[in-house]
């Protein structure tokens, strides 16, 4: 909260305290729906290690060798449950994390172990407890057909909080000498201790909150936020792959087609599979892709299975890189290792200090100096 400088302009006067007024506004405006999402941001960052902390039987198995083929899989969860179709296989992380397989028909998702093919779990996938922290996170736990307007609003208050970093740059940038209201000053009032800590935050961590804040305004308005990240790298997200566009082109084999997808991608790891929806439909194998966070597909139909359509993630524009990665960019899950941890233990903090400036903020509202009658 910076005051406005002495000798100032009647024009830079005005805007000071206009700009300080909206800042204020925007703070009573977004403060309950931007603490919900800060604090459950915070949360699922490192949501999977929550989740496979309190449920370990479901999230985690003992590595047995080479994982069982995709069709034999399918065929463990048929003998197991007859009156499922799965609609996709996801691998795990690493050899001792679960795959997960999406239902078909709203019947919700499976755990299974990858070894053995026996399921571990079928539940919703907002019943668990990281499922309820993304639902919470996403559209406030609302239900219904009231949910897309839960929607809106987290995207509006990740609007909102965009605007406010920019407004509290342009308060911090009017004051003669803005560089020493940066500074963290203990020796005088606690209030310029924690105005000057307030401002502090906000300039070394603006750059990364406008990034968080787009990245989760893009999971919703995606039409808007696609097309300014378009304009902006001159580029184009492409599409994703449709294997209706490819029908008819049955597949026979599930494993074969998987491994016509490796030949095609061997720089890859098969990381999704998606079942052929119908009969004359094609299957699509998405690879994790060495040294870029965008995944490769491969469309792969026929007898014998043959690829269809293929995309590289290599070979991803600008904004396809942005696009693929915003989810990664979003929760700080996209390095491994002692760094990606690091990253995310980063993140997490970066996910409490909208909570901290909210706190801060109405704390030195209320604590104001009296105008001067």
């Amino acid at each position: 909260m910076a005051h406005a400088p002495a000798g100032r302009t009647p024009f830079k006067a005005r805007l000071f305290h206009g700009l300080r007024r909206l800042h204020r506004w925007l703070t009573y405006l977004m403060a309950a729906p931007l603490l919900v999402l800060s604090l459950s941001g915070a949360l699922l960052v490192f949501g999977h290690e929550i989740e496979g902390a309190l449920a370990p039987h479901v999230w985690h198995v003992e590595p047995r060798g080479e994982p069982l083929s995709h069709r034999t899989l399918l065929e463990r969860v048929r003998q197991q449950k007859p009156d499922i179709a799965v609609w996709s296989i996801s691998a795990g992380e690493t050899p001792a994390d679960a795959w997960t397989l999406w239902l078909a028909g709203g019947a919700g998702v499976m755990t299974l172990d990858p070894y053995t093919g026996a399921i571990l779990s079928q539940h919703h996938p907002h019943g668990t407890v990281r499922g309820t922290l993304v639902a919470l996170h996403r559209w406030l736990l609302v239900d219904g057909s009231a949910r897309p307007w839960a929607r809106h609003l987290v995207s509006a208050v990740a609007l909102a909080m965009m605007v406010q970093v920019l407004v509290g740059l342009w308060l911090w940038s009017l004051p003669p000498r803005p560089w020493r209201n940066a500074v963290p000053d203990f020796s005088r009032s606690a209030r310029l201790a924690v105005s000057r800590l307030h401002q502090a935050t906000g300039l070394a961590t603006a750059a990364l909150l406008l990034m968080v804040a787009f990245t989760g305004m893009a999971m919703y308005w995606t039409t808007p936020t696609r097309a300014l990240v378009e304009a902006v790298t001159a580029s184009r997200v492409p599409a994703n792959p449709e294997p209706a566009a490819h029908a008819p082109a049955p597949v026979a084999d599930l494993d074969a087609a998987v491994a016509a997808a490796r030949a095609a991608l061997p720089h890859g790891r098969a990381r999704h599979v998606r079942i052929p929806a119908k009969p004359d439909h094609p299957a699509v194998v998405s690879f994790d892709t060495p040294g870029t966070l965008v995944p490769s597909h491969a469309i792969v139909g026929g007898t014998p299975p043959r690829v269809l359509a293929l995309q590289d993630g290599r070979e991803a524009s600008a904004a396809g890189w942005f696009w693929a990665a915003h989810h990664h960019l979003h929760m700080g899950d996209f390095a491994g290792g002692a760094l990606g941890t690091a990253v995310r233990a980063v993140w997490v903090l970066l996910a409490l200090i909208p909570a901290a400036f909210v706190a801060s903020g109405l704390w030195l509202h209320a604590r104001r100096r009296p105008s001067p009658s």
